[in-house]
């Protein structure tokens, strides 16, 4: 009979050992649940955030290629103003020395109108003298 009892007793214990560990694996099994749910959610948030952050990836790669055109296109345009600056630079020299030579013209022609100023006067003159002997002159 003792046998007995220290089978039950033996028995008792084991299960009372199977009890607790039964428990802990619940609570394993609980937590591991919980721990799943948790990392779901997170995985849902991730998977969240990389939508929003494609899509955020997919403005800016079209913001950037718009960039990228109109950069271009002004790069364009500064070289079509460069030219045009050229040209007119160009055109600027050749009006400056279309100036010169007409300024020098004016010059050129109005030291022969001084000149013919000068001739005129002398000629006036000599021809005053002129009739001023022929009046002396008899006749």
């Amino acid at each position: 009979m003792e046998e007995a009892q220290q089978l039950q007793a033996s028995h008792r214990e084991e299960l009372g050992k199977e009890h607790a560990l039964k428990r802990e694996l619940q609570q394993s099994v609980v937590t591991c649940k919980q721990q799943n749910e948790d990392d779901h959610k997170r995985i849902l948030e991730l998977e969240s955030n990389q939508r929003e952050l494609m899509e955020k990836l997919h403005v800016v790669e079209a913001r950037q290629e718009r960039n990228k055109m109109e950069l271009q296109n002004l790069r364009s345009e500064n070289q079509d103003g460069g030219t045009i600056r050229f040209n007119q630079e160009k055109e600027v020299g050749e009006s400056r020395l279309r100036i010169a030579t007409l300024q020098q013209q004016v010059e050129d022609k109005d030291s022969m109108i001084e000149s013919m100023k000068e001739l005129l006067e002398t000629t006036g003159e000599q021809k005053a003298a002129n009739e001023s002997s022929l009046e002396m002159c008899p006749r």
